[in-house]
């Protein structure tokens, strides 16, 4: 196998495997977030850190419910 084979195998891989991760195919499906309470909302989160699926925008949810609850 030639390198320039090599290389579109390497792209191509790495192509189908972002498109894979843009289409959504490997979200969590959860409750929106937006709707849970704060005490359902941290348990979401970690159980899906603990899986190692946590979308970052719901662990800034959870942070910034914290800071107003301690204000």
């Amino acid at each position: 196998m030639n390198k320039k084979t090599f290389l579109k195998i390497i792209i191509g891989s790495f192509f189908a495997t972002s498109m894979v991760y843009a289409s959504g195919a490997f979200t969590p499906q959860v409750k929106s977030y937006h709707t849970m309470s704060t005490q359902e909302l941290q348990e979401q989160v970690e159980e899906l850190s603990l899986k190692g699926t946590l979308p970052f925008e719901m662990g800034v949810e959870l942070m910034h419910r914290w800071s107003e609850n301690k204000v």
